[in-house]
């Protein structure tokens, strides 16, 4: 449920935030207890949200990488706006996700789960 809320919520406050082309990537933390938790990413392109998962699962079951090579490859990490832009725009751009191809998948289609 806390996930389903964070993802609500995310939508809710970046959803003014977008502009039209704009990719934008979210950062959702999971707690398990009060001290572990896991992050989870959205990616939000050409007016659709698509659920990636957590993000460590997501570089190695989609991507094949590790998700520190994988921060390493970009030369940033999602810790900042600046960083979820520019793997949004990485994301976008390796997947060739155009406005007629996302108008066609699922929200889940890249989800690594």
């Amino acid at each position: 449920m806390l996930y389903i809320c964070g993802v609500i919520k995310s939508l809710k406050l970046n959803q003014n935030k977008m502009k039209k082309n704009e990719p934008l990537l979210t950062v959702e933390k999971v707690y398990w207890s009060e001290k572990f938790y896991y992050t989870s990413w959205s990616l939000f392109v050409h007016g659709k949200q698509f659920l990636l998962g957590q993000d460590c699962k997501w570089t190695n079951r989609v991507l094949g990488w590790d998700i520190n090579d994988f921060f390493e490859e970009l030369g940033c990490d999602d810790r900042t706006e600046e960083g979820r832009k520019k793997i949004a725009k990485w994301i976008v751009k390796t997947f060739k996700m155009t406005p007629k191809n996302v108008e066609k998948c699922y929200g889940w289609e890249l989800c690594c789960q």
